[in-house]
């Protein structure tokens, strides 16, 4: 789930006037509002999904105007969208010697290195922002989502979901962690029946 703020994409189906003769009638609009929660978001991480899509911007944005940290974090985020992990976490891990170290660079950080096949890489920066903002929703989010996908460890993921359920019960976040958990504790009772056929001698029935 990426840190920054979520954006919303509106879609209508606007009224339609239609006139017969002198007489007239209006029929009544439809607005319909799609809204895109952080784990929706080309940038997030979903849990069972795949990679974002690329953004289609494909030129790099103007930081000229920008400080040199502020550039770092635009560059960091601009690499990021496009999937090119290195280079994001090269500025990102720039971002954070020029003194802006937060919850958010951190989950960001996470993300990137999580994308290029190195979950313990993640999982170190998962819990820095876990420590340095408690109140860090997708920071908890993606770690619950890292020990189950990654590291294989239902048991800690299973805790996280429930952490997470417990504190941010209202979050964008909290039907897919709940979901997440679902399918967790379904996995856990599907190898406990098939520890209890192994127990009892049988190992070949479904």
């Amino acid at each position: 789930m990426k840190s920054r703020k979520p954006t919303s994409a509106p879609g209508a189906a606007w009224p339609v006037l239609t006139a017969v003769g002198a007489a007239s009638f209006c029929a009544g609009s439809l607005l319909t509002w799609w809204f895109v929660a952080p784990s929706a978001s080309p940038r997030d991480i979903q849990p069972l999904k795949p990679l974002p899509a690329f953004a289609p911007e494909t030129t790099p944005p103007d930081t000229t105007h920008l400080s040199v940290a502020d550039a770092a974090r635009t560059m960091a985020d601009w690499y990021y969208d496009h999937q090119k992990w290195a280079e994001a976490i090269a500025r990102y891990e720039r971002v954070i010697a020029m003194g802006q170290d937060t919850a958010d660079v951190r989950t960001d950080l996470g993300n990137a290195y999580r994308y290029s096949n190195q979950p313990n890489k993640a999982l170190e920066h998962y819990e820095v922002a876990r420590r340095q903002n408690p109140q860090h929703a997708n920071s908890l989010f993606n770690l619950a989502t890292l020990y189950a996908q990654a590291l294989n460890d239902p048991n800690a993921a299973r805790t996280l979901c429930e952490q997470y359920l417990k504190q941010f019960p209202l979050n964008d976040g909290a039907p897919k962690i709940s979901q997440f958990l679902q399918e967790i504790e379904a996995q856990a009772v599907e190898r406990d029946r098939k520890v209890d056929r192994l127990l009892k001698g049988e190992p070949g029935k479904k």
